[in-house]
Order: C-alpha cells, then sequence, then structure tokens
C-alpha cells in the first residue's frame, strides 16, 4: 500500500478518470506555453506487449509499481497492477477515445500527458519531429555505440526531456515538471 500511495503523486499529475472522443482531447503542454496534440495510433512503430515493472520519482517521492503494456496501431493500454496483482487502473488510448478508470484517482488530471510520453518512446521518429515542429520545438533523435536511441526534446536550446531507449527498459526524465520514471521489461 505504501508503493501505491507513492505512485499516487505522478499518475495525479499525468493521468484523468474521463473518458473522451479523441476530438476532445486537451492539448499536451510541453512548456508552459507551447503544446503539442497526440498522434494518431498509426504511427506507432512497433507492437510493443508485456508486464513493465514501472518505477521513477516525483515531487522528490520515489513510486513503483506493475502495469501490462500494450502499444500497437490500433492503441495503447496500460493496466496498473498493486504488488498482489490486483488491478488499480487502466488507462486507454484509442484513433477515437482516451478512458482512464480508476477509482483511486479524481477527474480531474489528465491521461493526455502519460499518452504523451509513451508516444515520444514508441511512435515514429519523423512524426514526432513534425509534431513538435509544429509547436515550435524540436525533437531529436541519436542512437549510442551500444544501441541506446536518446530521443530528447528542447524548447530552443533548453532541454525539456530526454528518453532512453535501451533493449529491456526506457529512462524518461522531464526536466522542466521534475519528473522521471523508468519502464524495464519483467
Amino acid at each position: 500500500m505504501k508503493r501505491f500511495s507513492l505512485l499516487l503523486p505522478l499518475i495525479l499529475s499525468l493521468i484523468s478518470c474521463a473518458s473522451r472522443p479523441k476530438s476532445s482531447l486537451n492539448p499536451v503542454y510541453i512548456t508552459n506555453s507551447k503544446s503539442i496534440t497526440l498522434l494518431s495510433p498509426q504511427y506507432a512503430e512497433n507492437s510493443v506487449e508485456g508486464l513493465q515493472a514501472f518505477t521513477g520519482t516525483f515531487s522528490q517521492k520515489e513510486f513503483s509499481a506493475q502495469a501490462y503494456f500494450q502499444s500497437d496501431k490500433s492503441g495503447i493500454s496500460i493496466v496498473l497492477l498493486n504488488d498482489f496483482g490486483v488491478q488499480m487502473g487502466q488507462l486507454d488510448y484509442t484513433e477515437n477515445y482516451i478512458n482512464f478508470s480508476s477509482s483511486y484517482f479524481p477527474k480531474s488530471v489528465k491521461a493526455e500527458y502519460f499518452i504523451a510520453d509513451i508516444q515520444n518512446v514508441y511512435y515514429d521518429f519523423s512524426a514526432l519531429k513534425e509534431n513538435y515542429f509544429k509547436s515550435g520545438l524540436k525533437f531529436t533523435e541519436l542512437t549510442s555505440l551500444d544501441g541506446i536511441r536518446i530521443r530528447n526534446i528542447y524548447d530552443g536550446s533548453t532541454l525539456i526531456e530526454s528518453i532512453r531507449i535501451g533493449s529491456k527498459s526506457v529512462i524518461i526524465k522531464n526536466f522542466l515538471r521534475g519528473y522521471s520514471y523508468t519502464l524495464t521489461g519483467i
């Protein structure tokens, strides 16, 4: 239960308990004044599915949970599980809607922010780069010698977010909002 209470601040800042059609999705503010819209699931690069260890920090608090994760050209689905494998919530995103359901979280928080981070990892680089460019932001990608892809979001020369994509884990660090999390395949 302690892990769940530590997970709550990040989830509260990232996801909403509402179901809405895509046409009414909220913009995702990458900076305080620049926003993007979510991309269609057709831009998913590969199908990804499996149990992930979800760990991170937000406001100097640490959290961890398990998440059953699925992303493909039909959408994104994430089921949050506690240590006993009991479902704590579910987040779904498709071409036509976004939905987060959980009795633990208030309706005021926006799911679009978490979906944007997931898209930054698993969606086509060119489509992401164009989406950020339309908002006056820069989206870059480099591949290290050991095969790790590093995607960065910049506002001018200011690094907003860095995403490290390895063969078994993903690390997302948002410097502007002060959070980071890791997804590791189990």
